[in-house]
């Protein structure tokens, strides 16, 4: 069983073409995850969903195999029925 992490930078789902295939933060944070992270990861099997912007619904109608561990997303949308 392969217990390294693995990020995912790219987006499930995009409004705007032009972030489909950029990681979020470019080499900066590709270099620092590859210190922690197998990665970046294009399938399903991520521990780490680093991207442009929220991807709430993506996520809610992807089909994802039920795992082990829980998975970390670094956006979240609590704040923005605040005004942000």
């Amino acid at each position: 069983m392969d217990a390294s992490l693995k990020w995912r930078p790219f987006p499930y789902h995009v409004s705007q073409p032009q972030f489909a295939r950029v990681v979020y933060g470019g080499s900066y944070v590709s270099n620092a995850f590859a210190q922690h992270f197998d990665g970046p990861e294009e399938g399903d099997e991520w521990d780490l969903l680093w991207t442009h912007r929220p991807q709430d619904a993506a996520l809610a109608a992807a089909t994802m195999l039920p795992r082990a561990g829980p998975r970390l997303v670094n956006h979240c949308n609590y704040f923005e029925a605040a005004g942000n």
